[in-house]
């Protein structure tokens, strides 16, 4: 029948499996399914609006979301930490940041420095 609430411990994971499945894994072992992410299914894939990064907006041509389990029908099958895992390289990101920043630096020093020249005319002319 497995554990009480009380015997299970603290939570230390939560995993996906290719069904949808969220299971939690608790500190004395025990796993236990929490819920079963659904997967959207449209008619028409192409008329699908492209939102921000990682998502896709319903429209009229893609026709309304039909629910399914994954692995079932139409539906594929779900990746746990495939985000995560994707072909981002960390290191050359952080790298990217940091001249990005670097650069910010230097331009806002060259404005202040245009500024400090443009007063110092004006106060000569003056």
């Amino acid at each position: 029948a497995g554990a009480s609430a009380a015997n299970l411990g603290a939570l230390t994971g939560v995993t996906v499996d290719e069904d949808g499945l969220v299971i939690a894994t608790y500190a004395n072992g025990e796993t236990r399914p929490l819920f079963q992410i659904p997967l959207a299914l449209f008619t028409n894939t192409s008329g699908l609006e492209e939102g921000d990064s990682t998502t896709f907006l319903a429209t009229t041509l893609s026709g309304g979301a039909n629910l399914a389990a994954a692995r079932s029908g139409r539906a594929g099958a779900i990746e746990d930490a495939a985000v995560e895992a994707s072909t981002v390289d960390i290191g050359q990101e952080f790298s990217t940041l940091i001249q990005t920043q670097r650069a910010y630096s230097t331009n806002a020093r060259v404005l202040s420095v245009a500024d400090e020249l443009w007063r110092t005319a004006v106060e000569t002319a003056a």
